[in-house]
């Protein structure tokens, strides 16, 4: 599919702001943007924990091109940062715009001035945040012998305590392996589920907990092991591995110190960091954990800003946590890969770095369609799905190109989990399950697939 100049121009803008997009085709020069006046979401360091007290999430829908370019260029204002923005089931453009206190006024006026709709989703992002938030006494509680429970979003030792509970409780089918320690020294931990065979069995790998702020990715992984483990039949016919968190210390940061962090922890200096860092004389944290693989690295919507979101790393796999996943895959070599993430429902495929189609394209839309079906299913909520290209924005250096490219694994996908906009990187914990069971509907598919293509070899 061949982007046009505008719908290019939108899509690289979006990408670089780290929002959630879905821009098809337009008309010649619509949409078309200044993308020097526009800046990157940047993510600094904090000594304390930050507060969104006041802050206010609005759902905003510009019909004509006038008010989308009104609405974009609200992108890189102070106080204003956007989590989506793409086009509807309908076509119509929609966004996400969460909006410090001191600028709900200026942001809200000069929507009504434009003449685009919106409406506040989120009165206050603070109060949805502490409807969420758990303490360490959880892990406690786990490590006494308490079930694991999937009404509320667990801390990292919480996790890993249950991920050693389920390999004491079923020593003959589950072990957990250590494979690397993050930037601040966390172990990085991964649950095999299998049942032992004299044969070699399929494997499929699952991770979550990428982007540190996507707290429903984790719970699902671990309702997915949840629900694996009593699935004797499957177990026998294909391996498991698990990695609930594989951004450990980002994981921990979003806990303690800001809700929505999303890269890694590493620290980084560079002569193009932003102008706001320099001027604290302060170094800038973390690497985008979905741009730091080694598939055409750093050529599309990437930054070279180590302050910025979607900061793409030095090299590739300078993060400890990338370098350790995709080393272990490699050994490993699955025969189905699945990337979980949030949000805005979507079941993508490779390629991100191209808009031409795997030469497994044929494939993996059979398998993706089977999977978005059976998430329907059973929630009743439709995924969308495609290439990552051709359904969000030109991406380098994802975990999905290199599984697919470097890994030579077949049925690779990423997912956006939901929902679609009503709570966006704060979906309340009594979405855990819904989730859980909707992936594990799909996950089951992808597993079937992959057995079968294992026979024929």
């Amino acid at each position: 599919m061949a982007f046009s100049r505008a719908t290019f121009l939108l899509a690289a803008l979006l990408a670089a702001l780290v929002v959630i997009t879905s821009v098809q085709g337009s008309g010649q020069d619509e949409d078309a943007l200044d993308r020097e006046s526009l800046q990157e979401d940047v993510s600094l360091d904090n000594d304390h924990a930050v507060s969104y007290k006041g802050y206010k999430l609005l759902s905003v829908a510009p019909v004509t091109k006038r008010q989308r370019k009104s609405v974009i260029r609200l992108a890189g204002k102070q106080g204003v940062q956007f989590w989506l923005a793409q086009r509807n089931a309908t076509g119509s453009f929609v966004a996400q715009i969460l909006v410090a206190p001191g600028a709900v006024a200026r942001v809200t006026r000069r929507l009504k001035d434009k003449g685009v709709d919106f409406k506040i989703v989120i009165q206050d992002l603070q109060n949805a945040i502490n409807n969420d938030v758990t303490s360490l006494r959880d892990t406690d509680a786990i490590e006494s012998g308490r079930p694991f429970v999937w009404d509320k979003f667990h801390r990292l030792s919480a996790i890993y305590a249950y991920m050693h509970q389920v390999a004491r409780q079923h020593p003959e089918l589950a072990e957990v392996k250590t494979i690397g320690k993050s930037t601040e020294g966390r172990d990085l931990l991964v649950l095999k589920l299998g049942r032992k065979s004299q044969s070699v069995k399929p494997a499929m790998w699952i991770d979550g907990g990428v982007h540190a702020r996507e707290w429903i990715s984790p719970a699902a992984v671990t309702y997915i092991i949840r629900e694996l483990q009593k699935d004797t039949g499957l177990l026998n016919k294909m391996d498991f591995y698990l990695m609930p968190v594989a951004n450990p210390d980002g994981y921990e940061y979003s806990h303690t110190k800001d809700r929505l962090w999303r890269k890694t922890r590493s620290m980084h200096r560079a002569a193009n960091a932003t102008k706001t860092a320099l001027k604290r004389s302060r170094p800038c944290y973390g690497v985008d954990a979905n741009r730091n693989w080694d598939s055409h690295w750093g050529q599309r919507a990437a930054s070279m800003d180590p302050c910025s979101n979607n900061y793409q790393g030095p090299h590739p796999f300078s993060e400890p946590e990338t370098k350790a996943a995709s080393e272990f895959i490699l050994r490993l070599a699955p025969a189905a890969y699945l990337s979980l993430h949030s949000y805005s429902q979507l079941w993508l495929m490779p390629w991100g770095h191209s808009d031409e189609p795997s030469r497994h394209d044929l494939q993996l839309r059979k398998v993706s369609l089977k999977a978005v079906e059976a998430i329907q299913d059973v929630s009743g909520h439709t995924y969308k799905t495609g290439s990552i290209n051709t359904v969000l924005y030109p991406i380098s250096g994802s975990s999905l190109d290199w599984a697919h490219e470097k890994a030579g694994i077949r049925y690779a996908f990423l997912v956006e989990l939901g929902d679609t906009g009503d709570y966006g990187f704060v979906l309340p914990a009594s979405e855990i399950e819904p989730t859980g069971k909707e992936m594990l509907a799909a996950v089951r598919e992808v597993a079937k697939a992959a057995i079968e293509d294992a026979k024929s070899k």
